[in-house]
């Protein structure tokens, strides 16, 4: 049995009416993969882990607790090569990777096996044109939500690659992007921007909701949404955000304790009771209990 490594959640002081979160244990489980340099990763319903190796330009798939894996990639402009892959996405039954300098949306099987492209820098409809993509997410509908790195915005097309809408440019006032990185969406369809310093929710329709960590984070890398609010990623810290955006928990990286020291927190994921956390050499898993 897997021995309790990880440490209670700090807790800011707010007020009782406002937030009351329980105390959170995180119990290391395994550690996987082994890479140059990893970035992002995606975890399907059924438990198969995506990860990128940006160094390497390689997309790994860990099955099994990571007993399993296999991978595809290497420089270069090929239906199976990336040029700095950026982001990764799976619905259990497709991976869709943002390739960054190739300004393309590459789609696999769950096995990696290449179906097809997206790519409309070249189009001559502006709304529907993307490039440089920093991040991809799926729907539960199968719209996919591009972050279009070239012109600061998000790219929203239907499963069958119909272009549908475009939100967060320079005239969406609030909501407009500045340095958008990952993009998440949650159970309920919320989307979730991440930039340096905050996190910019949108309805499913591209609406503007609401910016959350303005004020409390900095160098942010990365976001994931959880069942009643949102982490936030940044190097040395995990920041968690209520349901109403409120900052309530903070993990500093030394006190996620594992079998080895973690080091320089790259992106997270969770499904279910589990805390996928990656840094730029492995996966550490970790079972949330709720106390």
């Amino acid at each position: 049995m897997a021995t309790i490594l990880a440490i209670t959640w700090y807790f800011f002081s707010l007020p009782a009416s406002r937030i009351t979160p329980p105390d959170t244990v995180l119990q290391y489980e395994y550690s996987a993969g082994s890479f140059q340099h990893a970035t992002r990763l995606a975890v399907s319903p059924q438990g198969w882990v995506y990860c990128i190796d940006e160094a390497e330009n390689v997309v790994h798939v860990l099955k099994n607790r990571g007993r399993e894996s296999s991978v595809i990639g290497g420089y270069g402009w090929a239906t199976t090569s990336f040029d700095r892959p950026s982001g990764v996405a799976t619905d259990g039954i497709n991976v869709f990777i943002s390739d960054h300098g190739n300004h393309r949306i590459q789609r696999f099987d769950k096995n990696l096996n290449y179906v097809s492209s997206l790519s409309t820098r070249d189009t001559s409809a502006a709304g529907a044109r993307f490039g440089y993509p920093m991040s991809v997410a799926v729907s539960k509908s199968g719209d996919l939500f591009i972050v279009d790195g070239e012109n600061l915005r998000i790219v929203r097309f239907s499963a069958d690659s119909r272009y549908l809408q475009t939100f967060g440019s320079f005239d969406a006032a609030k909501g407009r992007l500045v340095q958008p990185g990952k993009i998440v969406l949650s159970n309920d369809d919320r989307i979730y921007v991440a930039e340096p310093d905050r996190i910019v929710e949108f309805d499913y329709f591209g609406n503007f909701v609401r910016t959350v960590g303005n004020g409390a984070l900095s160098s942010l890398r990365s976001c994931a949404a959880v069942e009643n609010g949102l982490l936030a990623v940044a190097r040395d810290t995990l920041f968690w955000f209520s349901r109403s955006g409120m900052l309530a928990l903070r993990t500093p990286l030394r006190f996620i304790l594992a079998d080895e020291q973690l080091s320089e927190l790259q992106d997270v994921v969770v499904i279910r009771n589990l805390l996928y956390v990656l840094v730029p050499k492995r996966i550490f898993v970790f079972v949330i209990h709720v106390m």
